[in-house]
């Protein structure tokens, strides 16, 4: 095996519960040379991810491999034949296994200025290369951004061809090769400006849909492209979306014939025109390429300047069993830095979460996705170094079908309200809802969306047990706390709480209790929970009590007074 023996300097955070592996971490291979990783799969089969990438200055595209969680199998750097000075990093790499478990790896390699080649590598499933082929002119710019396993199990190979000399005009390029590496035909795309295919898919009609951007065509600057092929690569129909500035899109086809795209585009602020930002966008189309719905995804309210400052967009897409998942970069408004990505929405495009992810301080990107088992989730891309010392490393995130990165967990605090009610601030997080079990036979739902503050009224004074279910996909964690409605004032006990008094309220090392026609009785003080922290007899002598306080937690807490015909109570705050 042609492999690379590295040191790996995992920073990780990682849990496993049930079948969800959560992952966040970065992938540093050792040395100086900066990594970039845009592509990532998962096999089922094999339970592992293989990744493609580069490390930036060694002039090798980079293939990666871990198990399902996330623990490195392997790692190797491609040897080129190339004679060129660079293999182009991070956009260009692309890679699929064909039927006969070989790898397809395609990239880019960049000559003296303006000058590329398409490059692919065939390697076997122990990593030897079978062959390699350089495709282009070294005069003209020709290059590979994106690869596909054909329903004939030959191979398919995008990107962008140069069509005058000194490669002035870019057309979108699409090759067929047979397994041995022999072009069985090629076509080109576009109109008299440039072109690029950045993403395609296998069509339902057995054809091809091939996405880009296009300065063709369009409203200005670089719009979306897509251009429709039969099996055989022969232009069918071509369509372009988009504003007046530049634009960007990834597409899959369904099996309905229709087409999911994603992207960016860039918006104008029409009372200042010189600010502009980019936003994700998503569309439906049918078999033709015409709208069925669009919507556009911000994390900034629209029309703000925050709208207008901070640049977002998506760089791959997923369909899962219940929508879409969209993912890409997102500037955070505090610092300006980029943060990874990730927008849910069903199948109609109606937003149904969106998270960010920072691993680093500086910029942190999301390029490529892949989904696991049970709509799991993993997010590929790379992160700058934040401080001396750190270099550009790969980034991997495994989140759970909510896009959360840890398992729930389950947690609340319980506040006492008048006339037997509670009121439970839940503070689990990670969810996607929590059950609420009041003890009482009844139960609450509420999702992650939902106010944190949750009432409950009880219809008797009893000691209550509450358990909070924190759900998130396949995985729960479970929180109980006791409470007890003796504490929740009710008409009664409004009316013999004149039996004593409190001062000062809220307290701190010490609190004093002054009673009213008693002879006799007894103080308990109770905690959020009901839980007896204090306990104490008055005797017929005592007209006032003072209670020390050092030893009790800040919160809330209630003091209940026995006496021998009636009980009254007092809510106490501790700071």
């Amino acid at each position: 095996m042609k492999q690379v023996t590295v040191i790996y300097f995992f920073f990780i955070t990682f849990c496993q519960a049930q079948q969800t592996a959560y992952f966040n971490g970065l992938i540093d291979l050792g040395g100086s040379n900066p990594e970039v990783y845009r592509f990532i799969t998962y096999s089922e089969s094999d339970l592992a991810y293989s990744i493609a990438g580069s490390a930036i200055g060694n002039n090798k595209p980079l293939y990666y491999k871990c198990t399902d969680n996330f623990i490195p199998i392997d790692t190797v750097f491609v040897e080129t034949s190339s004679s060129a000075d660079v293999n182009i990093p991070g956009y260009s790499n692309y890679f699929f296994v064909d039927y006969s478990n070989n790898l397809i790896l395609s990239s880019t390699m960049q000559y003296a200025l303006p000058d590329e080649n398409g490059y692919i590598v065939k390697l076997n499933s122990n990593g030897d290369t079978i062959w390699t082929k350089e495709i282009g002119s070294i005069t003209n710019y020709d290059s590979f951004v994106t690869s596909l396993l054909a329903p004939d199990s030959t191979y398919l190979f995008a990107g962008r061809t140069a069509t005058l000399s000194g490669g002035l005009s870019l057309d979108g390029w699409l090759l067929n090769l047979d397994t041995n590496g022999v072009i069985l035909w090629q076509q080109n795309y576009g109109g008299s400006g440039d072109e690029l295919f950045s993403s395609m898919d296998t069509t339902s009609d057995g054809g091809y849909i091939l996405c880009g951007y296009t300065n063709s065509y369009g409203a200005g600057g670089n719009d979306i492209y897509l251009v429709k092929t039969d099996a055989d690569g022969n232009f069918m129909w071509h369509q372009w979306y988009g504003l007046n500035l530049n634009d960007s899109g990834r597409i899959i086809a369904l099996p309905n014939g229709h087409f999911i795209l994603c992207g960016a585009y860039t918006y104008i602020n029409v009372a200042f025109p010189s600010q502009t930002a980019s936003h994700g966008i998503a569309m439906e189309l049918d078999e033709n390429g015409n709208q069925v719905w669009f919507k556009e995804y911000a994390t900034y309210p629209t029309g703000t300047l925050d709208y207008y400052n901070f640049d977002e967009g998506f760089n791959s897409l997923l369909v899962v069993s219940d929508g879409y998942v969209f993912s890409g970069v997102s500037l955070d408004n505090v610092d300006g830095n980029p943060l990874g990505w990730i927008v849910k929405t069903d199948f109609s495009g109606n937003q149904l979460w969106s998270r960010r992810y920072r691993k680093r301080n500086n910029d942190n990107y999301f390029y490529g996705s892949t989904k696991t088992t049970g709509d799991n989730l993993a997010f590929v891309g790379f992160v700058f170094p934040s401080e001396i010392g750190e270099t550009q490393d790969g980034w991997i995130v495994g989140t759970n079908c909510l896009g959360f990165d840890q398992p729930p967990s389950a947690n609340a605090q319980a506040h006492f309200d008048d006339n037997h009610t509670i009121v439970l601030e839940n503070n689990s997080q990670f969810f996607g809802e929590c059950v609420i079990h009041w003890g009482d036979g009844n139960s609450t739902t509420v999702t992650e969306f939902d106010d944190s503050l949750v009432s409950h009224q009880y219809a008797d004074n009893s000691l209550y047990q509450i358990e909070i279910i924190a759900n998130a996909c396949t995985d729960a964690d479970t929180f109980s706390l006791n409470v007890n409605p003796v504490m929740l004032g009710n008409t009664s006990i409004e009316k013999d709480s004149l039996l004593f008094n409190i001062f000062p309220n809220p307290a701190n090392e010490r609190v004093n209790l002054t009673f009213n026609e008693i002879s006799s009785g007894q103080v308990q003080i109770f905690d959020i929970t009901g839980k007896l922290v204090y306990f104490e007899k008055i005797l017929v002598t005592k007209s006032q009590l003072q209670i020390d306080l050092t030893t009790f937690e800040s919160g809330t807490y209630f003091v209940q007074l026995n006496s021998e015909n009636n009980v009254g109570i007092r809510k106490l705050v501790v700071y």
